[in-house]
């Protein structure tokens, strides 16, 4: 049963309990008068039970609670109340059908941007990887170019150090006279292994001999060259020669010193170094700069190289010259 066929079921249970009040107080009433009636008569009362009655309003309310169940269930029988009910479960079954509908809708589009998501991330991790590549392409492309331009630039180097006379200890027995007569000036060459001539545009060096090496190169300004000179590669055996005077005066005891060093002795601890540094420019105005130092062994009469010492041995090319050029010339500011 419908919850609306409730509804005339409650609203004559409500009548019939207002019918069952109104007929207790109206016997009520009459059994009060009547008491009253013998009492003030001293009248026996006839010995007759009174009938109850309902009242005429009460009646009416009965019958028309029953006029209105009856036509509830008249039209809930009806075809339309049924096509009615037929049509609401209809719209209810729909509804749930697109509930359902929904749900799948949305697990599906839930999917579709998680295959997005993936899609993206995939899609820059292919961008980071081809990223990658086209650095490692350029990189390698820029090491390519290198080595094609340097195979076609000039590269200079120092080579075949020597003194113009051997020192040796022997110049210890020499009078005043024939010892002053004796150099320590050093000749080298300098040579081009490259493909194309160098035009060298700095040239600066010296000699030094002492105790403990400058942090810094401090040449004689009378061997700082600004001439330029062309180096080519005619003769790379060969090469071209130049010279460095040692400007201080060379003395017996400056010789002692450093024959006693190279045999050990305590207290002994001069050293003979010759340095020189060259900037020279190649082809399409590339500029490249190198410094060696050399140190002589009087004891064996031979020259060795000094290699990685800080601010003295170096090769730079193109750009990193001209960065450490600048750099140069700003402490120089």
């Amino acid at each position: 049963m419908s919850r609306r066929d409730w509804f005339p079921l409650i609203a004559l249970a409500g009548g019939l309990a207002v019918a069952a009040v109104s007929v207790t107080q109206s016997a009520a009433k009459e059994g009060h008068g009547n008491a009253s009636t013998q009492h003030q008569q001293n009248v026996p009362a006839p010995n007759v039970s009174p009938q109850p009655s309902i009242p005429l309003g009460t009646q009416n309310d009965i019958k028309s609670l029953a006029a209105s169940y009856a036509a509830i269930n008249a039209r809930a029988d009806s075809p339309d109340q049924h096509k009615y009910n037929n049509e609401y479960l209809q719209s209810q079954k729909d509804m749930a059908r697109n509930a359902g509908l929904m749900f799948w809708v949305g697990v599906i589009e839930l999917l579709i941007t998680f295959g997005g998501v993936l899609l993206v991330g995939l899609t820059l991790k292919a961008a980071r990887t081809s990223a990658a590549e086209a650095g490692k392409a350029a990189k390698e492309a820029k090491r390519q170019a290198n080595i094609a331009e340097a195979g076609l630039r000039p590269h200079l180097f120092v080579d075949n150090v020597r003194l113009r006379e051997p020192i040796n200890a022997n110049w210890l027995a020499l009078s005043e006279g024939e010892f002053a007569s004796k150099r320590a000036d050093v000749f080298y060459d300098v040579k081009n292994f490259g493909r194309s001539p160098a035009i060298i545009k700095e040239l600066k060096g010296g000699i030094y001999i002492g105790t403990e090496l400058p942090v810094q190169p401090t040449p004689n300004p009378n061997d700082v060259w600004t001439d330029e000179i062309v180096i080519s590669t005619d003769n790379k055996e060969r090469g071209r020669d130049f010279f460095f005077f040692y400007r201080r005066h060379f003395s017996k005891e400056l010789l002692l010193d450093l024959v006693q060093t190279r045999s050990g002795a305590d207290g002994f601890e001069s050293r003979f170094f010759f340095f020189v540094e060259i900037k020279y420019e190649g082809p399409g105005g590339t500029l490249d700069e190198f410094g060696v130092l050399w140190e002589h062994l009087v004891d064996i009469g031979d020259w060795i190289p000094c290699p990685d010492i800080p601010n003295y041995t170096y090769r730079r090319l193109g750009s990193a010259a001209q960065r450490a050029n600048g750099q140069r010339r700003k402490r120089h500011d």
